[in-house]
């Protein structure tokens, strides 16, 4: 869904990072709200979801915005 709206989730369960984390001299950032995904057209957007189960069973999947034709 958030290729398809063009949206970046926020990340549940997470009001500010651990601070031993030091993200603020990082390049990597939590979101805290639901934002705009802008792309400056390098390459498509691409999004990738891990699913932990039970009983060792861990889907994961990296998906692609299709950015053909609306044909």
């Amino acid at each position: 869904m958030a290729l398809h709206h063009k949206v970046l989730p926020p990340t549940i369960k997470v009001e500010r990072p651990n601070p031993d984390l030091h993200i603020d001299e990082s390049p990597f950032y939590i979101n805290t709200r639901a934002r705009p995904w802008i792309n400056g057209c390098e390459h498509p957007r691409r999004a990738a979801v891990s699913s932990f189960g039970f009983g060792g069973s861990n889907f994961h999947v990296v998906l692609e915005e299709y950015t053909g034709s609306a044909e």
